[in-house]
């Protein structure tokens, strides 16, 4: 696939190699430690509170049995004062991640330029096209989380951490079991491709023929008929299916091909998925953490050069993506 309009050198130039860290660590270093200190006293907080409430759970369930109640309540006083400080640490963690997200993303997302950064969106309309044309399993539970949307090089693009949960449920010998399963962790990534195409064309993970029928990858491309490629790397890692052979072909150029095996390499417990249709491309990235995974209440804050370059590198995924669209490799 090439570029409709000829490019300048210097804009081909992969753009997290123009990012100074050095320049963005010193802007960010104030924020860090004002974090750091949060962190801390956050910290001290939760393990104040969770000591007085499992040591006044003890008390209360001794004193209780000293006036002949039973094991059964104390137990019961004892266990629910467990699972509720439990909950209370969980939400100051959940809590302390979204503040620290919301203070570390914008920076890096201005560095870059032309994005927009959300940390914890509601809804996402974007979505329901990774659905529709499978390259995100279906769930009964969809959570959200540092979401994208931007322009490069005159081309839209749109990425955010999800995570889908099904729940199943089975009945045997009269009893109901619930279950839940994480079918998909990781970043949804969506651009508009730079040159018009027709029809739909599915990227699957190649397990062979045996191992693609049992997934379930066969049903899900419906009528598409499978289209084959002289790249023998990309053809061990991907299965192509589309409605027009030409289209794929056209679409799939070399550059392509390679960009999609780096893909699967840099994937986190699981297999890409991805597809054309509607003038965008759709990527379905398994990446479990998220660039923000390293901020946390029990760990201190340390605003490593590989940590950053870690940061700019995954939200500059779609500006790699849209380069290679653009036939720059």
């Amino acid at each position: 696939m090439t570029d409709p309009t000829p490019t300048p050198p210097d804009a081909i130039q992969r753009i997290a190699d123009r990012i100074s860290l050095d320049d963005l660590e010193r802007q960010m270093r104030p924020a860090v430690g004002r974090l750091e200190t949060e962190r801390q006293a956050v910290r001290k907080g939760m393990l104040t509170r969770a000591g007085a409430g499992v040591g006044g759970g003890v008390v209360l369930a001794l004193l209780l049995s000293l006036f002949g109640v039973g094991l059964l309540i104390p137990v019961i006083v004892f266990v629910l004062g467990t699972v509720g400080g439990i909950a209370l640490a969980s939400w100051h963690v959940r809590s302390f991640k979204d503040r620290a997200a919301s203070a570390l993303a914008p920076p890096v997302a201005a560095a870059i330029g032309e994005m927009d950064y959300e940390r914890s969106p509601f809804t996402l309309p974007e979505v329901e096209d990774f659905f529709d044309l499978k390259v995100v399993p279906r769930g009964n539970r969809t959570r959200y989380a540092d979401c994208l949307r931007g322009r490069h090089r005159g081309t839209d693009f749109f990425l955010v951490e999800c995570k889908v949960v099904r729940r199943t449920q089975t009945h045997s010998q009269g009893k109901t079991r619930n279950r839940s399963t994480t079918v998909f962790d990781g970043l949804l990534v969506r651009v508009s491709v730079p040159v018009p195409f027709d029809g739909t064309v599915f990227i699957g993970r190649d397990f062979g023929n045996i191992g693609n029928w049992l997934s379930g990858l066969v049903k899900k491309i419906g009528d598409m008929q499978p289209v084959t490629f002289p790249d023998s790397a990309f053809e061990q890692h991907y299965e192509v299916y589309a409605d027009n052979e030409e289209t794929a072909r056209r679409l799939i150029g070399k550059d392509f091909a390679d960009a999609m095996v780096r893909i699967d390499d840099m994937a986190k417990g699981g297999r890409p998925r991805a597809a054309f249709s509607n003038g965008r491309f759709y990527l379905s990235l398994p990446w479990r953490g998220g660039f923000m995974e390293p901020v946390g209440v029990w760990r201190q804050i340390e605003m490593t050069p590989e940590w950053l370059q870690e940061i700019v590198d995954e939200m500059t995924l779609p500006h790699r993506i849209i380069d290679t669209l653009h036939g720059d490799g």
